[in-house]
């Protein structure tokens, strides 16, 4: 398909060149090929929904009917059949195999009607019988297929680690990365024996019956391939629950989705993954904070911008970041921190505690030097509500311990 885009953006009538020596005209190869090359990457490259677009307008004057009207017909039966199965679930012992069922009512018809002869509908053809003696594989071809193999392994180890989360979720256990990677290959190599059936059944049609769908339309073949990946685009009534739940999933799901169909999958593969993890850097570059109030008459302590009900602690602010410190956001974090207490702490002799660190934070405060003959770690709360109390305390009686690490 390449090939015929290139020669017909470039044609050999574009490169004609005047030979003194002829006194004739002949195609300039070099140039020629250049141009075919330059389309061909362009090509590659915009090779999802923009190629199959250009395809089919280019190609709309040259619809055959006949092909048309099978097509049609094929996908409004098996969208049909389809519901009917979904309906009947529960009442039928096994599905109806509606593609089975669809693929030999096609080619009894396409046999009986001849319809590659009269209506020039495309049909599968001759199928060769019998088996290609078994060879090695070209290692020459490796290097080709590399970039879509390790696409395809990323694309199916992220499907298997979503199933098992989904099933995790629902029966209630932990999820281990590693330990789904190791099951995901011992079920592939212990998995691949239980498809010796289906290979017995592909040998007896090869040996024996394959004749038989010769005439089956490649529309019909098409057409089953379609109507079951229409269910895929039912995912698309997920996107307002996403949009409610969370809108930067939602971003991702919509910006993968665009760029696997303007560009191929690899290409939209490793953009979304680009995505993705640019999402992550500014999710933790721009944590959310927040001051911290009282629920009248308890120990809790909840966000004043959000509860109505909740009150700030007289003489105190208790601030709250959502997120891990590191190079990249402490700046930030000292800024919202400033604009929330609206003071430096220090000019106005403000004492300031830390409460519901985790150990890791404490752990990297030791290593880094923080705590000090000035700064101890009597500054360090294991809640809020003991930081509290702590700062509550009468000024005149006796220095109550706090909770300290």
């Amino acid at each position: 398909m390449i090939g015929g885009v290139t020669e017909r953006l470039a044609p050999d009538s574009d490169f004609l060149q005047w030979n003194n020596e002829t006194n004739g005209s002949e195609v300039d190869v070099l140039s020629r090929d250049a141009e075919r090359v330059r389309v061909a990457a362009a090509v590659t490259f915009l090779s999802g929904l923009f190629q199959t677009v250009i395809e089919i307008c280019y190609l709309l004057p040259e619809t055959n009917i006949g092909t048309l009207v099978v097509s049609v017909v094929t996908v409004i039966a098996l969208i049909a059949a389809k519901e009917v199965n979904s309906l009947l679930s529960r009442k039928l012992p096994v599905p109806i195999p509606v593609e089975l069922l669809a693929i030999i009512i096609a080619t009894v018809i396409s046999w009986q009607f001849t319809l590659d002869s009269r209506y020039g509908v495309e049909v599968v053809g001759q199928i060769p019988s019998g088996l290609q003696p078994p060879t090695l594989p070209t290692v020459s071809l490796f290097g080709q297929v590399l970039g879509d193999a390790f696409a395809l392994s990323v694309v199916g180890y992220g499907i298997a680690i979503s199933l098992g989360r989904i099933f995790a979720l629902k029966y209630g256990y932990k999820v281990d990365s590693n330990q789904e990677l190791v099951a995901l290959g011992l079920s592939n190599t212990i998995g691949g024996v239980a498809s010796a059936l289906s290979a017995l059944v592909i040998l007896v049609i090869l040996l024996k019956i394959g004749e038989l769908f010769e005439q089956l339309p490649k529309a019909v073949l098409a057409a089953i391939i379609y109507v079951n990946l229409h269910g895929m685009m039912k995912q698309f009534a997920d996107i307002p629950l996403l949009w409610r739940t969370n809108r930067v999933d939602m971003l991702v799901w919509v910006v993968t989705f665009i760029l696997t169909v303007l560009f191929n999958p690899d290409l939209g593969l490793a953009a979304s993954i680009a995505f993705s993890l640019l999402t992550v850097v500014f999710r933790t570059q721009l944590p959310q904070y927040s001051i911290l109030g009282q629920v009248p008459g308890t120990d809790i302590y909840k966000p004043v911008e959000e509860y109505k009900m909740v009150k700030q602690v007289p003489d105190l602010v208790i601030f709250r970041s959502s997120a891990t410190l590191y190079f990249a956001n402490a700046e930030m974090y000292v800024d919202a921190l400033a604009e929330k207490i609206r003071r430096d702490y220090g000019e106005i002799g403000v004492e300031v505690f830390l409460s519901g660190c985790q150990d890791c934070v404490l752990e990297n405060l030791e290593t880094g030097g923080f705590f000090n003959e000035k700064v101890t770690k009597a500054i360090i709360f294991s809640t809020v509500h003991d930081a509290v109390l702590h700062c509550q305390r009468d000024p005149s009686s006796q220095e109550m311990e706090g909770t300290h690490f």
